[in-house]
């Protein structure tokens, strides 16, 4: 029976080639629109490292000033510390890894090369990084532990820095200059292609260019440079002395961020223990005057806890379902004016013994076939736009500064999930469309209808 109200539906569909074909590109076209809008905030709000929110945490301390609580983050804890507390909060070892992380940027050359020296950004990480954030290794390997205590003349550099400067050969052993100074290069990462931020979700909700080198933690203290991050401070009115990078080195303000991994839960409470300890003794020392709070939070915790600021990014979303509201309900108009141009033959069929029962479910049926070749067209519109907006993103001019800029074509990126949803949507559209029009068809009397034919 099914098979014979499919041929009707396609017999139907055959007969007006124009109506059903304005029909399909219109459910089609909201339906595109829709999932393209949509594929954006999926992709903002999706978590590329869910599988360590119960092992890797982010540490946020309460150190802001007595007078005025911290107003930056939703839980009015600053992300990111003092180098002072960042070098005691790395001493402990109870953690499996742990790593603090700010960013630093300038000239960047090979001096066996007439190449002209790039302007880069890069982080200042300790070796646990890596592994924590799960970078892989084109070339080499990550530096020593000990390179994290006391300075050595070694980086690591992107895939992408590899290919600029050693046209993508393997380049560790070789010298780069940073900043007039040589450095080795001991390993090439290869290009993440995350859409969040990750590690830098404490200052950032959308995705950044992924760094161009990386330096370990020791350098802070064998050069001077100025942070690339958020530098805040809260009142300190002790005197650290004249010079402004020991006063860096030594004062409240914050600029590091640090990331710890547990194996398990007695770890990471054992940790806690540690922390607590900590600021109770900073208390004594004149620091820390406001009561103890701190947080561990993993990175899908903190993304909940911001949930208003992406929750901010749902405009495209509301744009994407009003659209496909208007072009369904054009869809549906467009097939009450096909179904009732049928009614004669519906007449017809009613009066050779077919109930309204039959009759609805073989215009359902037409509906639901329109609603799967709107399906099979909105993934062909919706693929083609997400290409398009990423071609439109890529060919944007770079920064006036030179530096490169956020790779934001992983948010339109296309998956599976996405196109089963634009099926889903199309069809569910259709059905739900084609309830009204074929119920409207089946309650006109036969009757009407059997003397025109």
């Amino acid at each position: 029976m099914f098979l014979y109200q499919l041929q009707l539906a396609l017999r139907s569909i055959r007969k007006t080639p124009i109506l059903s074909t304005v029909m399909v590109f219109v459910l089609a076209t909201g339906v595109a629109i829709t999932i393209i809008c949509y594929t954006h905030y999926y992709h903002l709000k999706n978590n590329p490292l869910a599988h360590k929110d119960d092992s890797l945490f982010l540490l946020q301390t309460d150190s802001w000033d007595e007078k005025h609580e911290y107003e930056g983050t939703p839980n009015h804890l600053p992300p990111l510390h003092s180098y002072r507390d960042a070098v005691a909060l790395l001493t402990s070892d109870i953690p499996l890894r742990k790593t603090a992380i700010t960013k630093w940027g300038g000239s960047l050359h090979n001096p066996d090369s007439k190449q002209q020296a790039m302007f880069v950004r890069g982080n200042i990480v300790t070796r646990d990084f890596f592994t924590m954030f799960e970078l892989e290794f084109m070339y080499g390997s990550p530096w020593n532990a000990t390179a994290d205590q006391h300075f050595q003349n070694v980086m690591v550099i992107s895939e992408e820095t590899n290919q600029k400067i050693f046209n993508g050969e393997n380049s560790v052993g070789k010298t780069l200059v940073y900043e007039s100074v040589q450095y080795q290069v001991i390993g090439v990462v290869k290009k993440t292609h995350r859409t969040n931020p990750t590690y830098e979700i404490a200052q950032f909700r959308w995705p950044q260019p992924d760094p161009q080198f990386y330096f370990p933690l020791s350098i802070l203290t064998a050069t001077e440079f100025g942070a690339w991050v958020k530098y805040e401070c809260p009142q300190d009115l002790r005197d650290y002395g004249s010079h402004w990078y020991q006063q860096r080195l030594k004062n409240s303000c914050t600029w590091i961020s640090l990331w710890y991994e547990f194996s398990n839960d007695q770890q990471k409470s054992e940790f806690e223990e540690f922390v607590r300890s900590y600021i109770q003794n900073q208390k004594q020392a004149g620091n820390y005057p406001r009561p103890l709070r701190f947080a561990l939070s993993s990175i899908g915790d903190y993304m909940h806890l911001n949930q208003q600021n992406y929750d901010n990014d749902k405009t495209t979303i509301y744009i994407g379902y009003f659209t496909l509201l208007v072009c369904t309900l054009n869809f549906v108009a467009l097939l009450l004016a096909k179904f009732m141009r049928a009614l004669p033959e519906a007449g017809v069929r009613r009066a050779l013994g077919a109930n309204r029962r039959v009759i609805f479910a073989q215009h359902l049926i037409e509906s639901s076939v329109l609603g799967s070749l709107a399906a099979i067209v909105g993934m062909l519109m919706t693929y083609s736009g997400l290409l398009f907006l990423q071609a439109a993103w890529k060919s944007a001019p770079a920064p006036a500064s030179g530096l490169l800029a956020a790779d934001n074509t992983a948010l339109m990126e296309p998956n599976i999930f996405l196109m089963a949803i634009c099926v889903l949507t199309a069809v569910a559209a259709s059905i739900s469309a084609g309830v009204y029009p074929a119920w409207r068809a089946c309650k006109v009397p036969a009757a009407n209808y059997l003397k025109i034919q």
